[in-house]
């Protein structure tokens, strides 16, 4: 197996996303330290549950986080919704090693094609 991704329930709720982004960030940096990357931008008015959604439907809203292990990757974050305007869910993808040298060979095979 090369990944494993984690979809926590759908919701239309910015605050419960983010509490629930916040909760699992704070789990991963007590036990792996800081993260190697981390973006939390959002540019709509932050009491706007609907412009939060909204941003995050369009795609204007970044939340994640990742951490590389010594076996591969973790990364954490908030996606839009799949079929809905209003709802997002926190993704945890988990990536091992054998996928990241994997990702490596094809990206270093196709630099050599071009």
């Amino acid at each position: 197996m090369y990944g494993v991704i984690v979809t926590f329930g759908y919701s239309g709720e910015w605050k419960t996303l983010v509490s629930t982004y916040d909760y699992y960030k704070n789990l991963y940096i007590r036990k792996y330290g800081t993260p190697v990357n981390s973006e939390e931008y959002n540019p709509a008015y932050p009491d706007s549950n609907t412009a939060l959604m909204g941003e995050l439907y369009e795609g204007t809203v970044d939340y994640h986080s990742s951490w590389r292990l010594s076996d591969g990757l973790i990364i954490l974050t908030i996606n839009k919704g799949i079929g809905s305007f209003y709802e997002g869910a926190v993704w945890i993808c988990y990536y091992n090693s054998q996928y990241m040298e994997d990702k490596e060979t094809k990206l270093r095979n196709e630099l050599d094609d071009i």
